[in-house]
């Protein structure tokens, strides 16, 4: 039972009250055949039914032993399961109507509901036209499923983005609501200054006494370094022994300063060094 091999014909090779006359014989021979087809469809589908059990393509080489391909034993199952889920007579009818193709194509599984009403409203009356409308709904789709992968990409960005707000202001108030960090400044010991002022007049005063035992031992040994001028300071001289104190003169001036700053004051140091001047002068 060999299928009956349709091509799509060229009306336009004809003038157009014949090729209106065609179209109608057409149709006829379409809904006759179509007829056949749906009837053929529904037997190969009760035959499926009573052989599912059966494995090893038990119903496939049942079918073909009746002259029929396994390609088309699917194709009219399919159109007849399709009629039978059509509610509207007048949409039976259009099926029915349609090239054997075009029932293919709009009852295969994988077939779109709203490529199917193109058909049942007159918009498309091949499966040339079909094949078109397929192409344009996957690019349509893919369009679509690229858009949502964009948009969900984009969503994803601005979840992110709303996260690392989020982090980010956590931050900022989490460093708003901490306690200041108590700096301990600097506060000088309230006898800083005066301790300062010591130092400093200490060694003022350091300087000072340096400065004058340098120049009075300088001008001892000047004198000193005369023979003709050479003399002992004795008691009997001036009721006072000057040697002692020469001698320390004759020391390094830190060493003079050292020894007599500490016992006797700075008058004494004065009178004294005063008056070993006045002797020496003197002699």
């Amino acid at each position: 039972m060999n299928e009956l091999e349709q091509q799509e014909f060229d009306y336009s090779l004809v003038d157009n009250e014949t090729a209106t006359k065609l179209e109608k014989y057409e149709k006829q021979l379409n809904r006759i055949y179509n007829s056949y087809s749906i009837e053929v469809g529904e037997i190969l589908y009760n035959a499926h039914e009573d052989l599912s059990n059966y494995g090893d393509g038990t119903f496939i080489k049942w079918a073909e032993s009746k002259g029929i391909k396994k390609a088309s034993v699917y194709n009219y199952i399919n159109a007849y399961k399709f009629v039978q889920r059509l509610d509207k007579p007048e949409e039976k009818d259009t099926f029915l109507s349609q090239p054997k193709t075009l029932q293919y194509a709009m009852s295969k599984p994988s077939a779109k509901e709203e490529i199917n009403q193109e058909v049942f409203n007159g918009n498309v009356k091949t499966s040339q036209e079909y094949k078109e409308m397929e192409r344009k709904a996957k690019e349509y789709e893919q369009q679509l499923k690229k858009r949502d992968e964009q948009n969900a990409q984009l969503q994803s960005q601005v979840e992110q983005a709303q996260r690392s707000e989020s982090i980010a202001r956590k931050k900022l108030e989490d460093e708003q609501n901490r306690e200041p960090e108590v700096v301990e400044k600097y506060t000088e010991p309230e006898d800083y200054q005066s301790i300062k002022n010591m130092n400093e007049h200490l060694e003022s005063e350091r300087e000072y006494y340096k400065k004058l035992a340098d120049d009075f031992r300088n001008e001892v040994k000047d004198m000193m370094d005369q023979p003709s001028n050479a003399a002992t300071f004795t008691k009997e001289n001036d009721n006072e022994d000057y040697t002692p104190i020469l001698l320390k003169i004759l020391e390094p001036s830190e060493v003079f300063i050292q020894n007599y700053k500490n016992h006797i004051n700075e008058q004494e140091v004065i009178n004294k060094l005063e008056k070993i001047i006045k002797k020496l002068k003197e002699q």
